[in-house]
């Protein structure tokens, strides 16, 4: 793997574990001692064909025509121009990258929650993401039954087509973020989901980073 100036760091969790929220405290912490940062997220990122392929992945309008491999395709193709257009260029400028999902949730999203096979999924992973690891990732770690009544985006007036599949799929999902934390420890790390208190897991994120950077 190319080794570059900058820092990647992503954040994965099922939807409604408030892993946007630590993101953005992070961005602050981060501005607060004058490193130049870069906020993005997947799907979408900050680029006008991303953003078209996130309202095809998410929208709800489009629920009854997606497939479980056209979905795969999609985040796998928001993904590869999303890295080579803005996440590694980003990197070579010695940027901090922070990143709302990455690679890793198509692993427990399409692979493991949707059954298409891990096979398939890290390999496509892998392409699309031209070889880039994240430096650090921070897994929210959440039973559903504590952040399903908490999901709700505004971005379509209702659930998005993710957020709206039944309850043992969000469980299929962190089970497979469960088990990444544990094959790979030194790069995931799992923080403990703690209704209303951001402040706390944020100081547990904070001691990692500081360690890094």
């Amino acid at each position: 793997m190319t080794s570059y100036k900058g820092k990647f760091i992503t954040f994965e969790g099922n939807d409604g574990c408030g892993k946007s929220t630590q993101l953005k405290l992070l961005a602050e912490y981060l501005q607060s001692k004058g490193l130049d940062i870069a906020l993005t997220r997947e799907p979408g990122g900050t680029l006008p064909s991303c953003a078209i392929i996130r309202d095809l992945l998410q929208n709800p309008i489009y629920a009854d025509q997606m497939t479980r491999m056209a979905e795969l395709f999609l985040f796998q193709a928001n993904r590869s121009i999303h890295t080579t257009r803005l996440i590694l260029p980003a990197l070579e400028q010695g940027r901090i990258v922070l990143c709302d999902r990455y690679f890793d949730s198509s692993t427990a999203y399409q692979g493991i929650a949707g059954k298409l096979g891990l096979d398939l999924v890290i390999m496509l992973n892998r392409l699309a993401s031209h070889g880039l690891i994240p430096d650090l990732t921070f897994y929210i770690d959440a039973i559903p039954e504590e952040t399903l009544g908490k999901i709700g985006t505004t971005e379509f007036g209702r659930l998005d087509r993710l957020e709206a599949k039944p309850k043992e799929e969000h469980q299929r999902r962190v089970d497979g973020f469960r088990a990444l934390s544990l094959l790979e420890p030194n790069r995931v790390k799992l923080i403990r989901y703690i209704p209303n208190n951001p402040e706390e897991m944020q100081r547990q994120i904070r001691v990692y980073i500081d360690q890094i950077l």
